[in-house]
Protein backbone atom coordinates (compact mmCIF):
# COMPACT_ATOMS: atom_id res chain seq x y z
CA UNK A 1 0.00 0.00 0.00
CA UNK A 2 2.84 2.36 1.22
CA UNK A 3 4.33 1.23 -2.43
CA UNK A 4 1.85 2.45 -4.38
CA UNK A 5 1.06 5.78 -2.68
CA UNK A 6 4.73 6.98 -3.28
CA UNK A 7 4.21 5.94 -6.96
CA UNK A 8 0.26 8.09 -6.97
CA UNK A 9 0.58 10.94 -9.63
CA UNK A 10 4.15 10.54 -10.87
CA UNK A 11 3.40 10.29 -14.61
CA UNK A 12 4.59 7.15 -14.81
CA UNK A 13 3.84 6.01 -19.05
CA UNK A 14 4.91 2.70 -18.43
CA UNK A 15 4.40 -0.03 -15.64
CA UNK A 16 6.13 -3.18 -15.75
CA UNK A 17 6.10 -5.85 -12.88
CA UNK A 18 8.51 -8.92 -13.51
CA UNK A 19 7.95 -12.18 -11.71
CA UNK A 20 5.79 -11.69 -8.70
CA UNK A 21 3.03 -13.86 -7.74
CA UNK A 22 0.17 -11.07 -7.64
CA UNK A 23 -2.30 -11.85 -4.84
CA UNK A 24 -5.56 -10.25 -4.03
CA UNK A 25 -3.31 -7.43 -2.53
CA UNK A 26 -1.26 -7.40 -5.08
CA UNK A 27 -4.32 -6.80 -7.51
CA UNK A 28 -4.96 -4.22 -6.03
CA UNK A 29 -1.76 -2.57 -6.11
CA UNK A 30 -1.86 -2.43 -9.44
CA UNK A 31 -4.91 -0.92 -10.18
CA UNK A 32 -4.15 1.54 -7.73
CA UNK A 33 -1.16 2.60 -9.36
CA UNK A 34 -3.30 2.51 -12.85
CA UNK A 35 -5.56 5.07 -11.33
CA UNK A 36 -3.38 7.37 -9.90
CA UNK A 37 -1.17 7.22 -13.47
CA UNK A 38 -3.67 9.00 -16.07
CA UNK A 39 -0.66 9.63 -18.32
CA UNK A 40 0.13 5.50 -18.45
CA UNK A 41 0.38 3.81 -21.77
CA UNK A 42 2.14 0.86 -20.87
CA UNK A 43 1.14 -1.96 -19.02
CA UNK A 44 3.33 -5.11 -18.48
CA UNK A 45 2.97 -8.02 -16.00
CA UNK A 46 5.21 -10.57 -17.01
CA UNK A 47 5.73 -13.79 -16.01
CA UNK A 48 3.78 -12.86 -13.02
CA UNK A 49 0.58 -15.45 -11.33
CA UNK A 50 -2.09 -13.15 -11.63
CA UNK A 51 -4.85 -14.21 -8.70
CA UNK A 52 -7.98 -15.54 -9.45
CA UNK A 53 -10.19 -13.41 -6.79
CA UNK A 54 -13.13 -12.48 -8.66
CA UNK A 55 -13.41 -9.14 -6.68
CA UNK A 56 -9.71 -8.62 -7.16
CA UNK A 57 -9.83 -8.91 -10.89
CA UNK A 58 -12.54 -7.40 -11.32
CA UNK A 59 -11.14 -3.98 -9.51
CA UNK A 60 -8.15 -4.55 -11.92
CA UNK A 61 -10.46 -4.90 -15.04
CA UNK A 62 -12.68 -1.51 -14.01
CA UNK A 63 -9.11 0.34 -13.60
CA UNK A 64 -8.13 -0.44 -17.04
CA UNK A 65 -11.87 0.36 -18.40
CA UNK A 66 -11.70 3.83 -16.67
CA UNK A 67 -8.21 4.84 -17.61
CA UNK A 68 -7.83 8.10 -19.47
CA UNK A 69 -5.78 7.40 -21.89
CA UNK A 70 -7.18 3.80 -22.46
CA UNK A 71 -7.35 4.14 -25.94
CA UNK A 72 -3.68 4.87 -26.01
CA UNK A 73 -3.04 1.40 -23.81
CA UNK A 74 -0.39 -1.18 -24.77
CA UNK A 75 -1.20 -4.40 -22.63
CA UNK A 76 1.13 -7.24 -21.95
CA UNK A 77 0.31 -10.29 -20.06
CA UNK A 78 2.76 -12.81 -19.67
CA UNK A 79 1.23 -15.55 -17.16
CA UNK A 80 0.95 -19.40 -17.60
CA UNK A 81 -2.22 -19.96 -15.39
CA UNK A 82 -4.07 -17.03 -16.71
CA UNK A 83 -5.82 -18.72 -19.34
CA UNK A 84 -6.55 -21.43 -17.54
CA UNK A 85 -8.82 -19.03 -15.41
CA UNK A 86 -11.84 -18.50 -17.51
CA UNK A 87 -14.01 -16.71 -15.89
CA UNK A 88 -10.90 -13.63 -14.83
CA UNK A 89 -9.37 -14.02 -18.56
CA UNK A 90 -12.66 -13.49 -19.73
CA UNK A 91 -12.92 -10.13 -17.58
CA UNK A 92 -9.69 -8.95 -18.04
CA UNK A 93 -9.98 -9.05 -22.06
CA UNK A 94 -13.27 -7.50 -21.65
CA UNK A 95 -11.61 -4.77 -19.65
CA UNK A 96 -9.59 -4.39 -22.80
CA UNK A 97 -12.30 -3.14 -25.20
CA UNK A 98 -10.65 0.83 -25.44
CA UNK A 99 -6.70 -0.60 -25.45
CA UNK A 100 -4.17 -0.06 -28.31
CA UNK A 101 -2.73 -3.30 -27.90
CA UNK A 102 -3.55 -6.80 -26.10
CA UNK A 103 -0.85 -9.41 -25.43
CA UNK A 104 -1.52 -12.51 -23.92
CA UNK A 105 0.94 -15.35 -23.15
CA UNK A 106 -0.38 -18.29 -21.96
CA UNK A 107 -0.17 -21.88 -22.06
CA UNK A 108 -3.23 -22.66 -20.76
CA UNK A 109 -5.42 -20.98 -23.71
CA UNK A 110 -7.91 -23.56 -24.90
CA UNK A 111 -11.38 -23.19 -25.65
CA UNK A 112 -12.66 -21.08 -23.17
CA UNK A 113 -10.50 -18.59 -23.93
CA UNK A 114 -11.06 -18.90 -27.49
CA UNK A 115 -14.37 -18.50 -26.80
CA UNK A 116 -14.32 -14.63 -24.90
CA UNK A 117 -11.54 -13.98 -27.51
CA UNK A 118 -14.28 -14.59 -30.28
CA UNK A 119 -16.53 -12.60 -28.34
CA UNK A 120 -14.47 -9.73 -27.86
CA UNK A 121 -13.45 -9.45 -31.65
CA UNK A 122 -16.90 -9.80 -32.82
CA UNK A 123 -17.66 -6.95 -30.90
CA UNK A 124 -15.54 -4.64 -33.10
CA UNK A 125 -14.15 -2.90 -30.28
CA UNK A 126 -11.25 -0.33 -31.11
CA UNK A 127 -8.44 -2.60 -30.38
CA UNK A 128 -5.96 -2.21 -32.98
CA UNK A 129 -3.65 -5.36 -32.30
CA UNK A 130 -4.52 -8.48 -30.38
CA UNK A 131 -1.67 -10.88 -29.66
CA UNK A 132 -1.73 -14.94 -28.05
CA UNK A 133 1.22 -16.42 -29.55
CA UNK A 134 1.35 -19.08 -27.20
CA UNK A 135 -1.95 -20.55 -26.92
CA UNK A 136 -3.58 -24.34 -27.13
CA UNK A 137 -6.30 -23.63 -29.71
CA UNK A 138 -7.88 -26.27 -31.84
CA UNK A 139 -9.27 -26.61 -35.15
CA UNK A 140 -13.21 -25.49 -33.98
CA UNK A 141 -11.41 -22.40 -31.82
CA UNK A 142 -9.56 -21.12 -34.81
CA UNK A 143 -13.53 -21.42 -36.99
CA UNK A 144 -14.80 -19.31 -34.08
CA UNK A 145 -12.30 -16.86 -33.87
CA UNK A 146 -12.67 -16.56 -38.18
CA UNK A 147 -16.11 -15.90 -37.81
CA UNK A 148 -15.80 -13.25 -35.28
CA UNK A 149 -13.28 -11.67 -37.51
CA UNK A 150 -16.12 -11.30 -40.42
CA UNK A 151 -17.97 -8.77 -38.32
CA UNK A 152 -14.73 -6.83 -37.05
CA UNK A 153 -13.98 -3.73 -38.83
CA UNK A 154 -11.22 -2.33 -36.96
CA UNK A 155 -8.74 -4.87 -35.79
CA UNK A 156 -5.19 -4.09 -37.93
CA UNK A 157 -2.93 -7.37 -36.77
CA UNK A 158 -4.11 -10.71 -35.04
CA UNK A 159 -1.37 -13.09 -33.85
CA UNK A 160 -2.01 -17.15 -32.92
CA UNK A 161 1.30 -18.11 -34.09
CA UNK A 162 4.93 -17.35 -33.45
CA UNK A 163 6.72 -20.09 -35.02
CA UNK A 164 6.89 -23.10 -33.42
CA UNK A 165 6.14 -22.03 -30.00
CA UNK A 166 2.18 -22.59 -31.56
CA UNK A 167 1.79 -24.82 -34.56
CA UNK A 168 -1.34 -24.60 -35.96
CA UNK A 169 -2.67 -27.44 -37.60
CA UNK A 170 -3.29 -26.64 -41.42
CA UNK A 171 -6.67 -26.69 -41.17
CA UNK A 172 -6.67 -24.23 -38.31
CA UNK A 173 -5.15 -21.82 -40.47
CA UNK A 174 -7.24 -22.19 -43.55
CA UNK A 175 -10.30 -21.76 -41.09
CA UNK A 176 -8.70 -18.35 -40.07
CA UNK A 177 -7.35 -17.19 -43.42
CA UNK A 178 -10.70 -18.21 -45.15
CA UNK A 179 -12.60 -14.98 -42.63
CA UNK A 180 -10.13 -13.07 -44.65
CA UNK A 181 -10.67 -14.21 -47.97
CA UNK A 182 -13.63 -16.53 -48.43
CA UNK A 183 -14.15 -17.37 -52.73
CA UNK A 184 -16.79 -19.52 -51.92
CA UNK A 185 -19.19 -17.26 -53.89
CA UNK A 186 -18.35 -13.09 -54.76
CA UNK A 187 -20.96 -12.34 -52.07
CA UNK A 188 -18.58 -14.04 -49.47
CA UNK A 189 -15.82 -12.67 -50.96
CA UNK A 190 -17.07 -9.24 -50.53
CA UNK A 191 -18.07 -9.58 -46.68
CA UNK A 192 -14.86 -10.97 -45.84
CA UNK A 193 -12.41 -9.01 -43.19
CA UNK A 194 -10.42 -6.92 -45.01
CA UNK A 195 -8.56 -4.64 -42.38
CA UNK A 196 -7.11 -7.22 -40.12
CA UNK A 197 -3.66 -9.11 -41.44
CA UNK A 198 -3.03 -12.74 -39.03
CA UNK A 199 0.39 -12.48 -38.46
CA UNK A 200 2.90 -15.31 -38.52
CA UNK A 201 0.87 -17.95 -41.23
CA UNK A 202 1.72 -18.35 -44.54
CA UNK A 203 -1.03 -16.56 -47.06
CA UNK A 204 0.04 -18.84 -49.46
CA UNK A 205 -2.61 -21.74 -48.37
CA UNK A 206 -5.01 -19.83 -49.59
CA UNK A 207 -4.28 -17.78 -52.33
CA UNK A 208 -1.43 -16.15 -54.40
CA UNK A 209 -1.87 -12.67 -53.08
CA UNK A 210 1.43 -12.80 -51.03
CA UNK A 211 0.02 -11.25 -47.57
CA UNK A 212 -3.99 -10.83 -47.28
CA UNK A 213 -4.99 -7.36 -45.69
CA UNK A 214 -1.24 -5.95 -46.23
CA UNK A 215 -2.50 -2.54 -46.80
CA UNK A 216 -4.61 -0.18 -44.01
CA UNK A 217 -6.96 0.72 -46.65
CA UNK A 218 -9.46 -1.84 -46.34
CA UNK A 219 -11.04 -0.46 -50.18
CA UNK A 220 -7.35 -1.46 -51.73
CA UNK A 221 -7.38 -4.82 -49.61
CA UNK A 222 -10.79 -5.68 -51.50
CA UNK A 223 -9.95 -4.56 -55.01
CA UNK A 224 -6.93 -6.49 -55.07
CA UNK A 225 -9.19 -9.94 -53.55
CA UNK A 226 -11.72 -9.58 -56.43
CA UNK A 227 -9.02 -8.39 -58.95
CA UNK A 228 -7.43 -12.14 -57.82
CA UNK A 229 -10.59 -14.05 -57.68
Amino acid sequence: IDLAKSLMGKKLTKLILHNNSLGQHGMAFVAEVIRGNPTLSHLGLIRNRLDDNLEAVTDFAEALREHPSSSNLVINLDDDQLGGKAEAFSIIIGACANAESITVKSKNLYSQSAIAISQFIAMNHSVKIMRFPINNFKVQDAILIGQALQSNRNMHSLTLQHGALCPLSECSKKALLKSLFDTTNMNSLVDSNHTCLITGISQDLICNLGRVNDTYNPFVNKKKKIFSA
